[in-house]
């Protein structure tokens, strides 16, 4: 990939991982992904995480691990699997730094920069980033329904414009004291401010079962949120000898504030398109606190030559604090509507701990693990003084081979045992208003989804590989939606299908072509069965899906570089849901500059505009579909300038990354 692209460019590119318009990502075709970066997990909401990764120069970048099924050392959470981006690491001692900037131009302009700095010597390693996007995004969607109720149908049209403005920032700060060659004790700062306001338009038009329009409304949304993060890491890394033996402590503490203040007025209209009564005015005032310590201990110990032990353990304790305040305009005064309102208080404390066995014979690798994680959790929706309890034990156990029959030919088997907890706030049972007709809320009785993968892999030339993947997943956590009939108003709640069966075959093959072409084709194809409950009915749905990615990058004369991708997602399922394919088109052009020192890239996303989610919904009384169109075609211009030694700080694996992954912004 050229240089000066970023880092959501490469993830996309990466075998079997696609990245829809919102940011959600799946491997091989599953949700459940976890992404961590140098082996510390994001805290953000999926569209957050990927204005981050845009934000991230490619060029730190040294590599992009997909780990199907993860050893007993990882954190359970993430059914489908681990991304881990590893960035670049050169111990040359020092000064050096980098700034970029970029504008990019859709159906607006987004702009962002960035500056890292970072000094090493023999006693110490000092090093920051900041970063800054200003990016404005506009995104349609056009929904259409049909109910029926008491022998009548309606269908209700929905159409919503909503431009979205972003600010965020996000930085980090640290400092490594070198003790001795075999201590070292670290401290690292991090934060993130994030500020959203959005104008949302939604017209809604009601049309009986003859086609005429029954009557309308228009509904305008002034959103207007913010989130910030502060992160706290304390690290201590001891190497006792040459064999091996080492202990690495983790002591983490994380903050996180949001507030979502949103104000939404609705005019209703008669079948004449004349306003009827006064509009509708309705706050949603809702604060959230989360508050992470942990405490994350890894030893390793050889046996011998051929045998090494892993153990470690990890504590953790969370708060999170909503408290939801709906209210409405009456007589010009802003009245508390209590059948909407809650707080909503939730606590959770995990202890786990691991041992690992990893063995190395002639031709045989081997690696055998056991995670048991210990979850006491209450929730307590205290404006109504309801309660819940949670108390389980789950074992998680791992089991990797790999034969090497010889240079050219490998042979791989894994299995393991996971885990994807709710997030914390799907756990609240109150509503939330997000238009007229179509209302979220949250589920306590959500029960953790446990997912069992097994994966068979071969390996040519250490280059060509295939596998073959099955996972079984019991309590699948997927977003549903209900609809009241006679309200005409469908309910977005999170809850627990019965079980899913997946299998998938991929292909990854980096091909050179010529000593200036190189090929990069990656396909899965994949199987879903699903056994569902939806209200009082039970069903299954089954289908074969498929979806690829190609890579093709051009050593040009003159120092340029070109790099074309694309990538393309069969139809499929989605829970209840089916949607059409898609994908898109992309490229870029990079030249080097001011004696390699600096980098000009313009690139261009979705040429066609084809990256857009067109879905339908067909069973029991859901009838309906949606298409929606994100600002995904842009043009983007670069610049990358690199100053001093070109070297880069020691990585920091901090011990909270499972519950920050959670925390999803307060969304």
């Amino acid at each position: 990939l050229a240089s000066a692209g970023n880092a959501l460019d490469v993830l996309q590119r990466a075998p079997g991982v696609i990245v829809d318009n919102d940011g959600n990502i799946r491997l091989k075709g599953k949700q459940g992904v976890l992404v961590m970066i140098d082996g510390k997990e994001t805290y953000l909401s999926p569209d957050q995480l990927a204005a981050q990764l845009r934000n991230t120069a490619a060029e730190t970048i040294s590599k992009v691990e997909v780990i199907s099924n993860p050893g007993a050392k990882y954190e359970a959470q993430g059914s489908a699997g681990i991304i881990n981006i590893v960035t670049k690491k050169n111990r040359r001692q020092g000064f050096n730094g980098s700034v970029n900037g970029s504008a990019a131009r859709g159906e607006s302009w987004s702009y962002d920069c960035g500056l890292n700095l970072n000094y090493r010597d023999k006693k110490f390693n000092l090093f920051g980033n900041y970063n800054y996007s200003n990016d404005d995004q506009v995104q349609q969607r056009d929904i259409w329904r049909n109910v029926n109720y008491e022998g009548e149908l309606t269908r209700i049209h929905d159409d919503n414009v909503q431009t979205n403005h972003y600010n965020d920032n996000n930085f980090k700060a640290g400092i490594d004291y070198f003790i001795n060659e075999k201590n070292t004790l670290g401290f690292v700062a991090s934060g993130y401010v994030f500020h959203e306001k959005d104008d949302n338009f939604t017209d809604v038009t009601v049309f009986n079962s003859n086609d005429v329009v029954e009557s309308s409304s228009t509904s305008e949304g002034d959103i207007n949120d913010r989130f910030n993060n502060i992160s706290l890491n304390l690290n201590y890394n001891a190497k006792f000898d040459s064999l091996g033996r080492e202990l690495t402590v983790n002591a983490d503490y994380a903050y996180y504030d949001g507030l979502n203040n949103d104000t939404y007025t609705t005019t209703y209209f008669n079948t004449e398109g004349n306003q009827t009564g006064d509009p509708d005015y309705l706050n949603n005032y809702n604060p959230t606190t989360v508050d992470i310590k942990s405490l994350k201990l890894d030893y390793t110990q050889p046996l011998n030559s051929k045998l090494k032990l892993e153990a470690g353990g990890k504590f953790s304790y969370v708060i999170t604090d909503n408290d939801l305040q709906v209210t409405q305009l009456e007589n010009n005064e802003w009245v508390n509507d209590p059948t909407r309102s809650n707080h909503f208080r939730y606590t959770e404390n995990i202890n786990a701990a691991y041992v690992n066995l990893a063995a190395q014979f002639k031709k045989l690798s081997l690696q055998a693990g056991l995670r048991g994680e210990q979850t006491i959790a209450n929730g307590n929706s205290i404006t109504i003084d309801n309660t819940f309890d949670r108390n389980y034990f789950q074992l998680f156990p791992s089991l990797s081979l790999n034969y090497a029959m010889n240079d050219n030919n490998s042979f791989g088997f894994s299995y393991s045992r996971r885990i994807d907890r709710p997030r914390y706030q799907s756990l609240n049972p109150f509503v939330f208003y997000l238009d007229q007709y179509l209302l979220g809320v949250g589920n306590p009785n959500l029960k953790p989804q446990l997912t069992q993968s097994v994966s068979l892999s071969y390996t040519l030339k250490q280059k060509y590989t295939v596998s073959l993947d099955y996972s079984y997943t019991v309590d699948n956590i997927i977003d549903l939606f209900y609809q009241n009939d006679s309200t005409r108003v469908v309910y977005e709640k999170p809850d627990n299908f019965d079980h899913q069966h997946y299998v998938d075959a991929s292909f990854f093959a980096p091909i050179d072509v010529t000593k200036w072409w190189s090929v990069t084709p990656a396909v899965t194809v994949y199987y879903i069965t699903e056994t569902e409950q939806y209200e009082s009915t039970v069903f299954t749905k089954s289908d074969v899906s498929w979806n690829g990615n190609l890579q093709n990058n051009f050593r040009l004369p003159d120092g340029f570089s070109l790099d074309v991708s694309a990538f393309y997602q069969s139809s499929g399922i989605w829970s209840i849901a089916e949607f059409k394919a898609f994908g898109s088109v992309d490229a870029g052009v990079k030249k080097n500059v001011l004696k390699d020192n600096g980098t000009i890239r313009l690139s261009v996303q979705d040429i066609f505009n084809t990256n857009h989610i067109n879905g339908t919904i067909q069973y029991a009384d859901l009838d309906g579909s949606v298409i929606q169109h994100n600002d995904t075609r842009q043009a983007k211009l670069t610049f990358t300038y690199r100053f001093g030694k070109q070297t880069e700080q020691r990585r920091h694996d901090g011990g909270n990354e499972e519950e920050k992954s959670r925390v999803g912004a307060g969304h």
